[in-house]
C-alpha cells in the first residue's frame, strides 16, 4: 500500500489465491492479519498520502477477497453437495476454567512465557505499530481459549463446534513474538546487570517451554508408535485389491497405506472428505479407532453392518478388543501378519464395481480445484521474478539516466 504498483498489487492478490487454496478457512486468520497490517500504515498518513493509501488498501481488500473466493469456489460447491458431518469432540473448544488437561495442552503449553514478555514489551513500547499487533494477538488468543469464551460461537455461528481453535491460539502466540522481542531487547540494554540476568532468565524459560513442547510430541499420544505397514500393503497388494480393508488400533500413520497399495479403504484422516453416510454422521474420528471416540461400540456396530455394501473384506488390528465386534459381524480371523497384525476376513463381501476401481470422470469443479491453486501460485512465482529482474535492472537505469555534469562533457576537439 506504501509503494503500488501493478506487480504490487498482481502478488497481493496471487498470494492471496494460493494461501487460500491450503486451507478453505485460511480467511479466518488472514482477515485479522490484513486489518492489523493496515492499521500500521493508514493512521499518520499526511493529508495527500491518507487518500492514495486507502484507495489501495480497498483494491487490495476487493482483489484479495475475489482471488480467493474464486480459487475456493470449486471446493465450497462440491463440500456443500457433500453430507453434512457431525461435530467431531475437540479438547480445544472445552472450557479451559474447568477442564485443566486442555488448559495445560492449549494455553500453557503454547504460550509459556510469551505473554508475560509482550505485555512487558507493549508498555515500553507503545505506538500504533505495537498497538496493532497487540489488537491482533489479543484476538486470536481469545479465540484460541475455546468454549472458555462465548465469542467463537458468537463469531462463527453454530459452526463453532466444527472448528478447533489451538490453531488461533498458535498464530496469536506468533503474533506476540514481536512484543515479546522488544521486552529482551529492553532488558539487554540496561546497563544493569539484573536486566541482562531477567533477559537471560527470560530466554532460558521461553526455550524450556519449547523444550518440553518437543518432546512431548515426540514421548507424547500426539505421534502413534510409527509400525511397519509393509506387511499390510504386500497383502494386499497380492490379488485382493478388488475389495477393501479396514484397519483398526493403528492409528493416524493408516492414512499411508493409501499410498501403499491401490486398495482402498472407507476411512481416512480427512474428515471433510466424507461421503459415508455412517461415518458423517457418527461424530468420531478415524473408524479405526472407533472404540477410543465411542467406548459403547454403537458407530463400530453400525460401520460393521455396512461392510458388505462398501466391500469391506479385510480387517487388520492391532487393539484385540474389537475381535469379539467383529466376530459378531460375520468376520473370522486368519493367519496373523508379520508384526502382530491379526487378520480377519469378511468372506461375503462382494467385489467392488469396476467402477470404483477408477478414477471418476473429470468434472468441472474438479478440473478448476486442480488448476486454479496452481494457477495462482504460478502467477505469484512469475511476477516475483519479474519483479527480481526489474529490480537487477534498476540501478543500471538510473546510472544510464543520470545526467554527465557539463564540466565532466566531453568537448570538441580546438574548442574551449
Amino acid at each position: 500500500m506504501e509503494r503500488g504498483g501493478a506487480i504490487q498489487f498482481g502478488l497481493m492478490v496471487g498470494l492471496s489465491g494460493t494461501v487460500f487454496a491450503a486451507h478453505h478457512a485460511t480467511a479466518l486468520f488472514l482477515v485479522p492479519a490484513l486489518l492489523a497490517a493496515s492499521a500500521t500504515v493508514l493512521p499518520g498518513s499526511g493529508s495527500r498520502a491518507l487518500p492514495v493509501r486507502l484507495r489501495r488498501l480497498i483494491l487490495a481488500a476487493i482483489g484479495c477477497a475475489l482471488a480467493g473466493a474464486i480459487v475456493v469456489l470449486p471446493f465450497w460447491l462440491w463440500a456443500r453437495g457433500g453430507i453434512p458431518d457431525a461435530f467431531i469432540p475437540h479438547n480445544s473448544r472445552s472450557d479451559f476454567l474447568r477442564d485443566l488437561k486442555a488448559q495445560a495442552l492449549f494455553l500453557w503449553g503454547v504460550y509459556g512465557l510469551i505473554p508475560a514478555l509482550a505485555i512487558y514489551g507493549l508498555w515500553r513500547r507503545l505506538d500504533r505499530r505495537t498497538a496493532a499487533v497487540a489488537v491482533l494477538a489479543a484476538v486470536l488468543g481469545v479465540l484460541g481459549l475455546g468454549g472458555t469464551t462465548p465469542l467463537p460461537a458468537l463469531v462463527f455461528g453454530r459452526q463453532w463446534e466444527w472448528l478447533t481453535y489451538d490453531r488461533f491460539a498458535l498464530w496469536g502466540a506468533i503474533a506476540l513474538l514481536p512484543l515479546a522481542g522488544i521486552a529482551i531487547s529492553h532488558l539487554l540494554s540496561l546497563r544493569i546487570a539484573a536486566g541482562r540476568v531477567l533477559a537471560i532468565a527470560a530466554l532460558t524459560g521461553v526455550s524450556l517451554f519449547a523444550g518440553a513442547d518437543a518432546v512431548m510430541s515426540v514421548l507424547g499420544p500426539a505421534l502413534p508408535y510409527q509400525r511397519d505397514l509393509q506387511p499390510i500393503a504386500q497383502f494386499m497388494n497380492n490379488g485382493r485389491t478388488a475389495w477393501r480393508y479396514q484397519t483398526f488400533g493403528v492409528g493416524d500413520p493408516g492414512a499411508r497405506l493409501g499410498t501403499m497399495t491401490p486398495a482402498t479403504t472407507i476411512d481416512g484422516t480427512y474428515y471433510t472428505a466424507r461421503r459415508v453416510p455412517v461415518l458423517a454422521r457418527s461424530g468420531i474420528g478415524m473408524l479405526d479407532a472407533a472404540l477410543w471416540w465411542d467406548p459403547s461400540g454403537t458407530t463400530l456396530r453400525r460401520a460393521l453392518a455396512v461392510a458388505n455394501h462398501y466391500s469391506i473384506r479385510w480387517a487388520f488390528v492391532l487393539d484385540p478388543r474389537y475381535g469379539s465386534y467383529l466376530h459378531a459381524a460375520g468376520f473370522v480371523p486368519r493367519e496373523p501378519l508379520p508384526g502382530g497384525i491379526d487378520v480377519w476376513e469378511n468372506p461375503t463381501a462382494p467385489r467392488l464395481p469396476a467402477a470404483a476401481l477408477r478414477f471418476g470422470v473429470p468434472d468441472v469443479q474438479g478440473v478448476l480445484w486442480g488448476t486454479l491453486p496452481l494457477a495462482s501460485f504460478a502467477l505469484v512465482l512469475l511476477l516475483a521474478a519479474v519483479q527480481s529482474v526489474a529490480g537487477l535492472l534498476e540501478p543500471n537505469r538510473r546510472r544510464w539516466a543520470t545526467p554527465v555534469p557539463s564540466g565532466l562533457r566531453a568537448q570538441a576537439v580546438g574548442s574551449r
